[in-house]
């Protein structure tokens, strides 16, 4: 959270407990929590005096839109529209990461859009 100019804590992706039917392997949940490992460890040390939050990506989307998903809308479609409609100054973030050539939107845009959900949590 950021008061003007102070970060009063960091808010990092908390570590998946389990599976996810299918769309989650070890080696992503080793590679999260490795990389929380370091993240933490190096925020800790450079802003002692700073809280570390460990949030569930689910949790963070409640707490920035009253609710993680809408029944029959996918999770990743849900916080693209939630996004764009609350807070359309992230939108050219991941506008950027578009291939000109493609049509299509990058589906790294999914990961960045939740980035901005944990960080405005």
């Amino acid at each position: 959270m950021i008061y003007g100019d102070v970060i009063t804590d960091f808010n990092i992706e908390g570590a998946l407990n389990a599976f996810a039917f299918g769309k989650t392997n070890a080696h992503t949940m080793i590679m999260l929590i490795k990389t929380n490992a370091v993240i933490t460890y190096i925020l800790s040390k450079k802003y002692p005096n700073i809280k570390i939050n460990s949030l569930n990506m689910n949790s963070a989307r409640k707490q920035l839109f009253g609710k993680c998903r809408i029944k029959g809308i996918k999770s990743k479609l849900f916080v693209k529209m939630m996004i764009e409609s609350t807070n359309p100054e992230i939108k050219q973030f991941y506008l950027s990461m578009t291939s000109k050539r493609c049509k299509k939107e990058n589906k790294m845009n999914e990961d960045v859009r939740d980035s901005g959900v944990m960080a405005l949590a």
